[in-house]
Parts: structure tokens; C-alpha cells; sequence
């Protein structure tokens, strides 16, 4: 379903909860994702969800959520990548993605991140590795180098 939208904000021009109500079933049943992920996907994104969405269209491994208990997916961190011009792990995790502000912000869901990025930017492993200790920092600022 296509909703018309403001070419600035990439917000929908009917009624959010309109937008909602009609979205929300929709991209569940479309995308095979669960309610929880397009709720969050509709918060943060905005229509602009439907162009995260498609990125797991091109490959269904980018539905699988970043970490097991929290709705972020990997099509949001490609997303990052392709659209936002995103090119560290910290950006993305500390500003693009919410994960970087919960209980989940390191271990598991940094991992996968860091592939997922490490993937779509050619990172080899030792960069991969220093964007891993780059973020720690960022998150432990007490943790010395």
C-alpha cells in the first residue's frame, strides 16, 4: 500500500493513527515481520518504513532482528548504510537505531551490526574489530584502550 507523504518529513498526509491502523496489519502480513518490529518501525521511520522494509524484500536475512529481544532488524542498519550515509558502528547504534540507548546496546546486537555493516562496507575483520572497540568506548568511556 502506497501512502501519499510529505516529500520533507517522509511523514503520511492522512491521520497517524489512520496510518497506523492501516499499516501496521499490512506490513506484518507483506514482510513477515512481527507487530512489535512495525510498530517500532512506524515510530522511528514514518512512512519511511516502507523503504526499510523493502531493503528485506532484496534479502529476507535482513528481517532477523539484531538481538532476540528487541524489535531493531538488519534492514535498519543497511538502511543506515544506503540512506543515511552512515559509516561507523557507534553512529549507527548510538543515533540511528534505539538499541544503542537499551539494556542491549553491546554483545549480540553489536555483533550482528558490525556484520551487517562490516557486509555492505567492505570492512575486513580487524576494522571490524576496531568499530567493535570504538563503540565500547563510546558506551564504557571508563574502560581503558
Amino acid at each position: 500500500m502506497k501512502v501519499s507523504v510529505n516529500d520533507v518529513t517522509g511523514l503520511p498526509k492522512k491521520p497517524w493513527n489512520d496510518f497506523l491502523k492501516s499499516s501496521l496489519p499490512e506490513w506484518v502480513n507483506q514482510y513477515g515481520i512481527t507487530l512489535e518490529q512495525a510498530q517500532h518501525l512506524a515510530h522511528l521511520y514514518g512512512q519511511r518504513a516502507e523503504q526499510v522494509l523493502a531493503l528485506t524484500v532484496q534479502n529476507p536475512e535482513y528481517k532477523k532482528p539484531i538481538h532476540p529481544e528487541r524489535p531493531e532488524i538488519g534492514a535498519q542498519v543497511v538502511f543506515a548504510i544506503q540512506k543515511e550515509k552512515a559509516l561507523h558502528l557507534d553512529d549507527v547504534m548510538l543515533r540511528r537505531l534505539e538499541i544503542g540507548y537499551s539494556a542491549h546496546r553491546w554483545g549480540e546486537s553489536a555483533e550482528k551490526a558490525s556484520c551487517l555493516m562490516a557486509e555492505q562496507l567492505g570492512w575486513d575483520e580487524p576494522l571490524r574489530q576496531q568499530e567493535l572497540k570504538n563503540y565500547r568506548l563510546q558506551l564504557y568511556p571508563q574502560i581503558s584502550q
